[in-house]
């Protein structure tokens, strides 16, 4: 009987051990940076990342090259963009909805920052910016196509 209780309470406690690793796991994860809420569909947004003509998102400089491939990865709808100065950066993007910008490679801290290294005021200017410089020229791009065609 008491070894029956013994491995009960070392059950319980296997089982709670467990869980709290879960827990931390989970928690561990990187805050977002923003998320981008739009009109038009993220995989719209997503299907045309090198349609647009002029763009540089995916023409990253030399430099920063490296960074850019390690994290661009059309298999699981995850994509960087490039933006070149003033402010210049690359986002690291997902396309869920809403669109997340996961995190951020910026020009004066040369690597990755995740949400919870970026400041409230830059997180909303570089979600300003993304649906500045590539929603709106997207849809833009997106609309006039269209007119073309008809």
């Amino acid at each position: 009987m008491n070894d029956f209780r013994t491995l009960k309470i070392t059950v319980v406690i296997l089982v709670v051990i467990i869980i709290e690793g879960c827990v931390n796991y989970i928690d561990d994860r990187p805050e977002t940076i923003a998320l981008v809420e739009t009109k038009v569909s993220s995989e719209f947004i997503y299907n045309y990342y090198d349609s647009v003509p002029g763009s540089t998102w995916n023409k990253p400089k030399k430099e920063w090259k490296a960074d850019f491939n390690l994290y661009t990865d059309p298999q699981v709808r995850k994509l960087v963009y490039y933006f070149p100065p003033p402010h210049e950066e690359m986002y690291f993007v997902g396309f869920t909805w809403p669109i997340i910008i996961q995190q951020v490679y910026s020009d004066s801290a040369r690597k990755w920052l995740n949400g919870d290294e970026v400041s409230e005021l830059e997180a909303m200017r570089m979600q300003k910016r993304f649906e500045t410089d590539i929603i709106a020229p997207i849809v833009h791009y997106k609309e006039n196509h269209n007119r073309s065609k008809k």
